[in-house]
């Protein structure tokens, strides 16, 4: 966690600030429908902006719920040094169901 103070200036200057999307028509839908066609920006709820956020989420989860840091590798979706972990990042999934085998 950042928290204001001599850390967070430290890195203030590396921190990104995305810059709000301007709002489209009638919604989302109509953004998603003219990002479809080329007619429109990206969409607010683009994968590009999501997954990173949700990775981190997930991992200040893991973090909290293990009580331990936590060096992550996003290449092998794994963390560092802590064969534990394993199970909780990707549970087994029932037979026919298996995905994400070669993420690595």
């Amino acid at each position: 966690m950042i928290t204001p103070g001599e850390r967070f200036m430290e890195m203030k200057s590396e921190l990104v600030k995305i810059p709000k999307l301007p709002a489209v028509g009638n919604g989302p839908i109509e953004e998603w429908y003219r990002a479809i066609k080329g007619d429109g920006p990206m969409p607010g709820s683009n994968f590009d902006y999501a997954v990173p956020l949700t990775e981190m989420v997930l991992l200040g989860a893991l973090a909290q719920r293990t009580g331990k840091s936590i060096e992550w590798d996003s290449k092998r979706m794994k963390v560092k040094g802590q064969p534990e972990f394993d199970a909780l990042i990707k549970e087994p999934a029932r037979k026919g169901w298996q995905y994400g085998e070669n993420l690595g």
